[in-house]
Parts: C-alpha cells; structure tokens; sequence
C-alpha cells in the first residue's frame, strides 16, 4: 500500500474572493454532484490550474462543522486519513476542499476475500490509532467512510462526528448499525465497537446486528459462516461487539488478529 503525497503549501486553497465563470466557488468550478449527506453537500470540483478536488459545501447553518473538520485535518498527516487543502470562501459561501478519492468505497468489498480487504482494514485501524493518540475518536467508523484514492490507497474520510475519547457518544447522528446499545458510550468505545463490526461485515458480507444495530448490551452478533468461526480477528470482533465496545485494550485488542490474519492471507 502506498502512502499517499499530502498537499504541498503552494496547493492548499485560502479563502478567495474571485467569482466563478459558470457554476462554482471561488476559483473551483463544480463538475459533478459525488454525493449527499445530512449536513452537506460533495462535488468534484476543478480550479483553474487543473487541480481536482471533492468541494464539502454545507447545508444551512453547517459552517462551523465545517470548519471544525478542517481545522482538526489540518493537524493530522496520515496516509490513510483523507488531506484538506483548505477552506474556500466567496459570495457569502463557504466550503471545504478536500483529497478527491475516485476509487469507490469500502463496502464493495464487504464478504469478498480476505486478502483483498485486509490491507484496507489494517489502514483504517492504524489511522483510528493515529488519531486516539491525539485524544479523539471519529465517532462514525463504516465501511462508506472509507474511499481509495486512485492509487488504490484507502483514506478514512467524513471527520465532522470527531469527539475527545472521554466524550458521551452522540447517538442523534451516529449510524445506528454501527453503535453499541445503551444509554451512556463514550467516543473510544464507540469507535472500537464501530471497528469491530467493520471487520465482522467485511468477514461475512453482512453488518453484525443489521441495519438497526444491536438492541441490548452483551447481544450475540449474527451467525458466523462455519468456514470463518475460527478465525482470530473475527472472534476479536465478536468479543469486542458483545462488550458494547468497552475493552480495557482499545484498539489494540486487535493487533494480533490483524497480524496473524494477514500472515495467514498474504
């Protein structure tokens, strides 16, 4: 897996006040709409130099996550965390220019071989440490969160949900497949429990509690396939999602499952 180049100084996009020609912002000019979510807006979008990125433009009143995003991407540098190259600024709008990452998401992969999901998985882990190191977990780990670059490299994207690692989960806007049950998860958990039903969905091609996630704490996740019951890291997984996530480890409760099943799969 190759780390990718980040942003040199002279690329990253400061606030402009110059109008577009056509549909744009600033200097980028918007070619094609990549998506949708609750709080924004994605497209790819091109400046005049030919640079490419994906332009985050937020709804009504989602500035100021906006630039909580940036301010948080700007301190990490991390091949497998996606690169800002800065926030825009013209008209009254405002965006996020981000790393344009062609090369489709995580889920496509979910149920195939584990050879060919296992250097992704280790990539979001080692980007999920780098960033508990700094005392923040991501808050939203899924397989949609994570896109590969056109170098095939995978980046862990959408950091808006970021919280300090003690911080209560905030289950309004976490997906619901992916978060433990109770009343009270802190960020850390949350992200431990979320990696794990990320491994467990790659594993079998299905998410551990389906779409509505676990209903009570200590819950057995779905079935295993016979052909994987005894893998390590798949039963790392199940431990961890029956604990809410709350392991004494972290995220190193996975290190060696990770090793010994890439060694098995290299």
């Amino acid at each position: 897996m190759q780390a990718r180049r980040r942003p040199a100084e002279s690329e990253l996009v400061v606030t402009d006040s110059a109008v577009a020609c056509g549909p744009g912002l600033g200097r980028w000019q918007l070619r094609e709409r990549l998506g949708r979510g609750g709080n924004a807006r994605v497209w790819r979008a091109v400046d005049g130099a030919g640079r490419v990125a994906a332009l985050k433009i937020p709804h009504a009143h989602g500035v100021d996550s906006l630039r909580y995003e940036h301010s948080l991407l700007a301190t990490i540098s991390h091949a497998n965390v996606v690169a800002t190259f800065g926030l825009v600024s013209a008209d009254g709008r405002s965006a996020l220019a981000l790393e344009y990452l062609p090369g489709g998401d995580l889920v496509a992969m979910a149920g195939g071989p584990p050879q060919h999901w296992l250097p992704a998985l280790r990539a979001v882990w080692a980007a999920l440490c780098e960033l508990h190191a700094r005392g923040l977990a991501h808050c939203d780990v899924k397989a949609r969160n994570v896109l590969f670059a056109a170098d095939d490299g995978p980046r862990l994207i959408d950091f808006a949900t970021a919280r300090p690692l003690d911080a209560p989960l905030r289950r309004s806007i976490a997906t619901a497949a992916c978060t433990p049950a109770g009343v009270s998860t802190r960020a850390q958990s949350a992200d431990c429990f979320a990696f794990a039903a990320l491994v467990y969905e790659l594993a079998t091609g299905r998410l551990p509690y389906g779409a509505a996630g676990a209903r009570w704490d200590g819950e057995t996740p779905g079935p295993i396939p016979t052909a994987t019951r005894s893998a390590p890291l798949l039963g790392v997984a199940a431990d961890v999602l029956r604990a809410g996530g709350r392991a004494h480890e972290g995220l190193s409760v996975f290190a060696d499952g990770l090793e010994s099943a890439s060694k098995a799969h290299c």
